[in-house]
């Protein structure tokens, strides 16, 4: 990420908002819940996200729907969205000497 040149590629990415093929954003990258190894995994799909698809539902419940239904490009979408806000925030709370034009 080049966010110190104010420059970042995800700002100017669709990523978070075309999300059939269910990958979900969280700080270690990100997580495919169509691989069957969430189907087990009842955890939400950050465990510090407070958006309201990790707040109600599972990685073992996207990982069904992922797979399944087009609602889960919705859920995962609210997440990503939400990330991506949640880390834009904690840059410039990180950063406060930085100047932004």
């Amino acid at each position: 990420m080049y966010c110190h040149t104010g420059v970042d590629k995800v700002f100017f990415s669709d990523f978070p908002a075309f999300q059939r093929f269910g990958n979900a954003l969280v700080p270690e990258g990100s997580l495919a819940l169509k691989n069957k190894s969430f189907a087990d995994d009842y955890q939400p799909i950050d465990a510090h996200c407070t958006c309201s698809t990790c707040r109600n539902y599972t990685r073992a419940y996207l990982h069904t729907v992922a797979t399944n239904e087009a609602v889960a490009s919705s859920l995962i979408t609210v997440h990503n969205v939400a990330y991506q806000v949640n880390n834009t925030q904690w840059r410039f709370i990180s950063c406060p000497e930085c100047l932004f034009l």
